[in-house]
């Protein structure tokens, strides 16, 4: 996908769903998460004092986080 085709893919996701699959399709391209991983996040996972979101049981096996950016921090406070 190039820039173009995302910005398309998120502007359709947010008119189809915006509460739901806007979201998470949001997440997937900010972060690169894959999408088990944004689906298994639980709210105790985001640390949006810290600006920090925590996937566990990843599909190598191990932790990791990663930085939140600004868009989707405020994606996630609605």
């Amino acid at each position: 996908f190039n820039e173009s085709n995302v910005e398309k893919l998120l502007a359709d996701a947010k008119e189809f769903n915006p509460k739901t699959f806007y979201p998470f399709l949001f997440a997937i391209v900010q972060t690169g998460a894959r999408r088990s991983e944004v689906a298994k996040l639980k709210m105790e996972d985001v640390d949006l004092e810290n600006n920090q979101i925590s996937f566990k049981d990843t599909k190598n096996g191990e932790s990791r986080r990663l930085y939140i950016p600004l868009s989707l921090k405020e994606i996630i406070i609605k």
